[in-house]
């Protein structure tokens, strides 16, 4: 739910593969598994190392080894995928995504002239 407070951001400002990923969520490829060992030497649990196919945003999971579930987490977002000044709709993602194409073409016809 979104407040009358909330300060929306301008999607115009974010890059392509961003406003997908936003939409359709990361396309997450494994690169690795990196071990977690206890003080005794005994492997605790581990950490999955992933990038995003799309947006370059890179994740590391920790998943123990004793539940299989992820204990840690954390996303570096690439440069473009964050923005300043507020939240993005995603109405107005969904939007931008079908305008933009339309922007660049009109764009690039004004240039041929």
């Amino acid at each position: 739910m979104v407040s009358e407070m909330t300060v929306f951001a301008d999607v115009t400002q974010i890059s392509d593969e961003a406003l997908w990923c936003r939409t359709e969520r990361h396309l997450w490829l494994w690169e690795r598994d990196t071990p977690v060992v206890d003080e005794g030497g005994r492997m605790i649990a581990f950490i999955r190392h992933s990038t995003c196919d799309r947006c370059t945003a890179t994740r590391e999971q920790e998943i123990s080894m004793t539940t299989w579930s992820v204990v840690k987490g954390k996303i570096h977002y690439p440069k473009g995928y964050l923005v300043t000044g507020g939240r993005l709709a995603r109405p107005d993602i969904y939007r931008e995504q079908f305008e933009r194409p339309a922007r660049r073409r009109a764009i690039e016809r004004s240039m041929d002239r």
